[in-house]
């Protein structure tokens, strides 16, 4: 207490001294009362206030008021510009911790609401000015975030909150989470909303719409609601994957997970939500799909100092475990880590090479009792499929305990488990690739001689969120898991009102049978997955369906067949919410939310709540989102805006770090081309670095 009391005097003096660095522009916003006020004199009056009453809190509350309110927006050309702002929510963050009467409560959530404007004005020119002088906005956004966790709690505020603390914008929301998760100054309460939010925020659940998006009434038919939903849905997924690359959700937790290493509870908590995050991004049939693979395949000594260690680290205590079972929370873990492996390595070929050259898949099934459960041997005989294990030199180790585990099932089990590996239902689908010949030979025990077909999963229609076999992100109490089923059967999902089958539409992968997310097509007409065809192009130069000479430069991209997919997929995603809501007229109105005694921040036009306050001007800004930058300023290998382009001779544009990573991962290639290419024949383009930086000073 003793320590918060100095570093919260030390906040308000800092506000004092800001003030008179940067006086307020009182003519511009009719504000004069500041010039004479002693903001720590008011402070310690707060302090020594035995009874805690709201009086004192109150008039330094509405003196913080006029100075958030009447200082401008804050501008990175200015040094300093954002120190006034910084030091004030620093204050109000100290104040929130140490004054919890409800009195005291009820008067900074009226402050809250009085400054909405300027509060949603600060996060939305912070990330691009910071674009512009890295570092100009200080902790502002950090302590922006700690005032409503220490009001509302961080364990009670949700993805769904962001985005509507954020307007709805995803980009801002993923940019906020993902700075306060790398953010060494803040405690882990807040980095754990961050980590547990970007989680949120790639699941259908997040998506706040509002009940004016609608009807003005409040009310409307089915077909009203998902064709609205589902616009914003979309918009939410093609948003949600560019910002993961954009604002280096995966450098994020890195740093995160590195910073509190040493507690096994903490990095547990943080790596199921990074498992989570990266495991559904793959999942969607998202316009950036290919550039998230690129990335995440650039990223690839990250992702892999994540995953393998944590699952290094969950196995002794399971080892040590006398009986192993579903409801188990390491095991639960170890089985989401292990669906996080398939998505993985079906998507991004260079995490095969890391599952061949290790004995991980052979300790996993080391784990006791573990392969009586048929969910489990499903989901490492997926993970064998598609890092082609008949190539490591683990493979007879990995074959003779599967085929004990198989053996030792009840019949009954050992046709589920068949039936499971052979039964398409592409809407619940963790993708594997087409087996080769060996690996078909050597499982034709589970496989038999036909495609291994999409996972299945248990009863997800429950959880929208939780369709087409996305992860939940890690919350509740620990030790405890949200669904302890381990083989039940699902049921078929939903039908969607407009579309057939996908199998008659053309929607899944000729090869593997997953519903495709970065489609392409063969000279004949027939449409691959691209991780799928690369997979078969490692082992064989043929066409999969007619035996034809055929590579990977032949093949185009489908992009009608993607789009059609990713209406598909939107479609049933909010016909499912729509149908968990029980029909109510919007995502987010018909339940209570934590940041309810907020106003709605405002959308467009729509006016801001009103207060007993006399209204003034609304602060209004120009603001794009950085990821709206034009194609010509983005990276050609992962979309990201260049901060430093590059050139080739081949008249691509890349950013330099991104550009070496490629190199050191795979040798000298040109990416778009794969024609020879060295560094040093890339040329720094001032002229277009020029651009770039105008561009971000206008946003």
């Amino acid at each position: 207490l003793k320590a918060r009391l100095i570093a919260a005097m030390a906040s308000v003096e800092s506000v004092a001294s800001a003030l008179t660095q940067f006086p307020l522009r009182a003519a511009e916003h009719n504000i004069t009362e500041l010039s004479g006020v002693d903001f720590v004199s008011e402070w310690l009056a707060v302090v020594q206030d035995a009874n805690c009453s709201t009086g004192a809190l109150s008039q330094l509350l509405q003196h913080m008021e006029m100075l958030i309110n009447g200082s401008g927006p804050p501008d990175a050309s200015v040094e300093g510009s954002f120190t006034v702002f910084e030091s004030a929510f620093q204050a109000l963050s100290h104040i929130a911790v140490l004054r919890t009467s409800p009195g005291c409560v009820n008067e900074l959530v009226k402050h809250l609401a009085n400054i909405s404007e300027a509060y949603d004005l600060l996060l939305k020119c912070a990330d691009p000015n910071e674009w512009v002088a890295p570092g100009c906005s200080g902790l502002l956004r950090l302590y922006m975030v700690e005032v409503l966790c220490a009001l509302f709690g961080a364990n009670r505020i949700s993805g769904r909150h962001v985005m509507e603390l954020t307007n709805n914008d995803t980009s801002a929301a993923v940019s906020l989470m993902a700075w306060i998760l790398k953010c060494p100054e803040a405690d882990f309460s807040t980095q754990e909303l961050a980590g547990r939010t970007l989680a949120q925020l790639s699941t259908a659940d997040s998506i706040f719409m509002p009940v004016s998006a609608v009807r003005g009434d409040g009310t409307a038919t089915n077909d009203l609601q998902l064709a609205e939903l589902s616009r914003v849905l979309n918009n939410h997924v093609d948003c949600l994957i560019q910002s993961v690359i954009q604002y280096e959700v995966v450098e994020a937790f890195a740093r995160c997970i590195c910073q509190h290493q040493q507690s096994h509870t903490r990095t547990d908590i943080l790596i199921k939500n990074f498992f989570a995050t990266i495991h559904n991004c793959l999942l969607y049939c998202a316009e950036s799909q290919k550039h998230l693979r690129v990335h995440l395949a650039l990223q690839s000594t990250i992702v892999r100092d994540i995953m393998f260690p944590y699952v290094d680290n969950i196995l002794p205590a399971l080892y040590e475990m006398p009986v192993v079972s579903p409801d188990t929370i390491e095991f639960h873990n170890l089985k989401s880590a292990v669906q996080t492996f398939v998505v993985c390595t079906f998507s991004i070929d260079v995490f095969r090479r890391d599952f061949l050259n290790d004995d991980i898949i052979f300790r996993l099934l080391e784990v006791p009792n573990c392969m009586q459960y048929i969910s489990f041997l499903e989901v490492i005989i997926r993970l064998c499929v598609n890092v082609g294990m008949e190539k490591s030199p683990f493979f007879g180790l990995v074959q003779e305990k599967l085929h004990g585990g198989f053996v030792a099932l009840p019949p009954d089990q050992q046709a589920r488990l068949q039936l499971r590996l052979s039964r398409p239902d592409f809407s619940r689908a963790l993708p594997t690739a087409q087996p080769t010949d060996a690996i078909s030979d050597a499982l034709s025990w589970a496989l038999g001689h036909g495609r291994v077909q999409p996972l299945l999963s248990a009863d997800q229609s429950k959880n929208p969120g939780q369709c087409f076999n996305m992860q939940p992100s890690a919350g509740g109490e620990a030790g405890t898991r949200p669904d302890a089923s381990d083989d039940e059967e699902m049921p078929g999902l939903m039908p969607v009102n407009a579309g057939q089958p996908a199998a008659e539409s053309g929607r899944v992968c000729a090869l593997s049978g997953v519903l495709m997310t970065d489609p392409v097509t063969a000279p004949d007409g027939h449409t691959f997955e691209r991780a799928s065809l690369e997979a078969w192009f490692s082992f064989s130069h043929t066409h999969p369906l007619t035996g034809a000479p055929l590579d990977m430069s032949l093949c185009t991209t489908a992009d009608a067949v993607r789009q059609e997919n990713q209406a598909y997929q939107i479609g049933v995603l909010s016909a499912a919410m729509l149908a968990a809501d029980d029909g109510g007229a919007s995502t987010n109105t018909s339940q209570p939310s934590v940041l309810g005694e907020l106003p709605s921040l405002p959308q467009g036009n729509v006016a801001p709540t009103s207060s007993s306050k006399p209204k003034k001007s609304k602060i209004r800004i120009t603001s794009r989102k950085l990821i709206d930058a034009p194609d010509d300023m983005r990276c050609a290998l992962d979309g990201k805006i260049c901060t430093n382009p590059l050139r080739s001779p081949h008249g691509h544009v890349f950013e330099k770090k991104t550009l070496e990573k490629w190199f050191a991962n795979c040798g000298s290639v040109c990416p778009i081309t794969s024609k020879p290419l060295r560094m040093e024949e890339c040329e720094s383009d001032a002229s277009l670095k020029k651009q770039i930086i105008k561009w971000l000073k206008e946003t």
